[in-house]
């Protein structure tokens, strides 16, 4: 589903952003476009200027317009071109050279700004290329989508370029859909000129929510600006909608995308069917446009021309006649020279005969003068007579310039009258093209009628294709099975052939080994032949060894219980009375040999003895076998009782000991000796913990 808004993150300080005006023209652009100047946004350097069918101003860049014109030329196009932009041109060399020139265009006209306020409809058409030139730059572009009633747009158009009602449309269809189609997934707000003009604080505290920004202007100053901007003149809106019929797809299609979008403005969520249909709308118009548009084209361009050579000759008859009116002008001038001339002349001329008149009269007052009056008047008369000439001269000029002022009425007259023909032709022509026009949009509503029942028999030919499209899909994974199996095949086949390589190089290179192994191997097996022997002398030296010590354990065993009878007859010897009258001599004796009586070794059967480790009693009572034995307990544990483990007393567990200490058991020791002698000193344990 479209995001109701896009609260992503609160804006840094150190970040740049572009707030970018998406929308047709004549949708309320430039009224959003100042209001968001207004409250802080920073406008390009170079404004277009107002005129009269934008008194408030365009609020967009002159230079970016220049460039955006020169974009829509390099693909083909132009600014009321309702055709598909061709998207093969962003992977063009010459969009490169756009983008570069796009970044700097950015650059003169808004310097190092860090809220950018961007609009020119144009840009919805190739909005790509200004997101590609903004992450360069590291700008996070802010879209806001105004969105207007595309017949208002219509009826607004027809009044400024004098576009027709369907063109405008598919004009107005093209934008929305293109804008809202490459802006999905941006930070982006929808808005309507209805609410902008209506309660423009309500709209821009929205949008400002919506895109997760602060306006830095917003203050009672602002807000004055903003009343006197969105005037009560700017709320002409309204116009009504005319009826829609189901065959007419096109005023279908405006009508659902302005419905769609319009639900967006509001805040209200946007199902996912509804994004579906506007692809859908936005997919069979990019269609439509291919298959149609060039038969629109071809028409604009016949249209074109011949407007062109109608308006070519038309100023060309303008500029004769502006010549013609020229030299009329010249020679009414020079009739109301010579006209002056001859006001000027008759003028002289009544003032001569005013003279003579008194000059006659004085001369019959004065008769003594008569001969001086009448040579005065013979002058006169002559001076008269030129006079008179030169009139008649001026007259025939004056005859000569009127008949050329009736000449050319006549001219200007014929001129005016091919310049009504041509007009009348130039009428005719868009005459023709208007019902040429409305022919095709007839010829074009019945191939969308064949289109729809065409799509209707498709609906009807579905079911069969979707159950091809199953039987397609299970033959496709079947096939995609045996192509992974044959792939592994390969595979298999291919390791197989690379070990049967690594094998016969290894081969080559083991044939090579075993050369020199036999080589070896002879002098191994002479030297193994000789080991033999050693080692068959070796074994019957050990044979013997194993004999001797045999021979010896049991020589052992022998000196183990003779010694334990002298030990006994030892004690008995000590504990007699002898053993303690002969004590002086022993001492001498030791004495005698240097050695001090305590530092006597002292026999392992006595060291048993004397220690309460060993538990003589408890010894015998625990091992049955030691009484029937006829050897002392002590004897026996030195002999035997160790070697298979048996304890001496309950407090020393012998198998304990010697797992505890591996090293005893290494060294051959008695356990319950070395505990004695060394263990207990080291702190070693004679028990498991816990056992008494």
């Amino acid at each position: 589903m479209m995001a109701a808004s896009n609260r992503k993150t609160r804006v840094q300080p150190s970040s740049k952003y572009a707030l970018m005006v998406l929308g047709m023209h004549r949708s309320g652009t430039s009224a959003l476009a100042g209001t968001l100047a207004l409250l802080g946004a920073t406008s390009p350097r170079t404004l277009m200027k107002a005129n009269a069918n934008n008194a408030r101003g365009y609020w967009e860049s002159t230079e970016l317009m220049v460039l955006h014109d020169q974009i829509l030329a390099s693909a083909g196009t132009r600014w009321d071109d309702w055709g598909r932009f061709n998207p093969d041109w962003f992977k063009s060399p010459v969009a490169t050279e756009f983008s570069e020139k796009l970044g700097a265009v950015i650059d003169e006209e808004y310097g190092g700004t860090r809220l950018l306020l961007v609009k020119d409809p144009r840009i919805c058409r190739f909005f790509p290329l200004w997101k590609q030139v903004l992450d360069h730059k590291e700008i996070k572009p802010k879209i806001i989508l105004p969105v207007r009633n595309p017949f208002d747009v219509a009826h607004s158009l027809n009044a400024r370029d004098k576009l027709g009602k369907n063109r405008a449309l598919l004009l107005w269809l093209r934008h929305v859909l293109d804008a809202e189609f490459a802006t999905r997934g941006l930070d982006r707000a929808f808005t309507t000129y209805e609410g902008l003009v209506s309660d423009w604080k309500v709209e821009v505290a929205r949008l400002a929510s919506d895109l997760a920004i602060k306006w830095p202007r917003w203050s009672p100053a602002a807000e004055l600006d903003i009343a006197d901007f969105l005037t009560e003149d700017l709320r002409h809106y309204g116009y009504p909608a005319p009826r829609i019929a189901p065959e007419d797809e096109l005023a279908v299609w405006v009508s659902s995308v302005y419905h769609i979008l319009k639900k967006r403005s509001s805040g209200d969520e946007v199902e996912d069917s509804e994004i579906h249909t506007l692809d859908r709308i936005r997919t069979q118009f990019d269609s439509t446009s291919s298959t149609y548009g060039i038969v629109f084209k071809e028409q604009e361009q016949i249209a074109r021309k011949a407007s062109a050579e109608l308006s070519a000759r038309l100023r060309q008859e303008v500029e004769r006649t502006a010549k013609l009116e020229g030299d009329v002008a010249q020679l009414e001038q020079r009739s109301r020279d010579v006209t002056a001339e001859l006001q000027d002349s008759k003028s002289e001329l009544d003032r001569t005969l005013k003279q003579l008149t008194a000059a006659m009269d004085e001369s019959a007052q004065r008769g003594k003068s008569l001969g001086e009056h009448t040579e005065a008047l013979e002058c006169a008369r002559k001076e008269l007579q030129g006079r008179d000439e030169k009139c008649s001269s001026l007259s025939a000029l004056c005859e000569n310039l009127e008949r050329l002022v009736s000449d050319h009425d006549s001219k200007v007259a014929a001129l005016r009258e091919d310049t009504a023909n041509l007009r009348a032709e130039l009428d005719s022509v868009n005459s023709d093209r208007a019902t040429q026009q409305e022919a095709l949009e007839k010829e074009i509503a019945e191939l969308r009628s064949k289109l729809a029942r065409a799509d209707e028999r498709a609906a009807m030919q579905s079911a069969s294709i979707d159950r091809a499209e199953a039987v397609r899909t299970s033959t496709e994974k079947q096939l995609s099975q045996l192509r992974e199996q044959v792939s592994d095949r390969f595979r298999e086949v291919a390791e197989l052939t690379s070990l049967y390589l690594e094998a016969k190089h290894t081969g080559q290179q083991l044939q090579a080994a075993k050369a020199e192994v036999e080589a070896d191997a002879v002098e191994v097996n002479a030297k193994l032949a000789s080991m033999r022997v050693d080692y068959d002398e070796a074994s019957e030296a050990l044979e013997r060894a194993k004999q001797g010590i045999n021979l010896l354990r049991q020589s052992n065993e022998l000196y183990a219980g003779e010694l334990t009878r002298l030990d006994t007859k030892l004690a008995e010897l000590q504990s007699g009375r002898c053993w303690k009258l002969v004590m002086p001599l022993r001492v001498a004796h030791a004495w005698l040999r240097g050695r001090a009586f305590s530092k006597e070794p002292v026999s392992s059967l006595h060291l048993l003895r004397e220690s309460r480790w060993f538990d003589a009693t408890w010894y015998a009572s625990q091992y049955s076998d030691v009484s029937g034995s006829g050897i002392a307990p002590e004897a026996h544990f030195l002999v035997r009782g160790a070697a298979e483990g048996r304890n001496p007393s309950p407090d020393f567990d012998t198998r304990h000991y010697l797992r505890s200490n591996p090293d005893v058991a290494a060294s051959g020791l008695n356990p319950l000796l070395h505990f004695i002698r060394y263990g207990a000193a080291e702190g070693r344990s004679p028990r498991p913990p816990g056992k008494s």
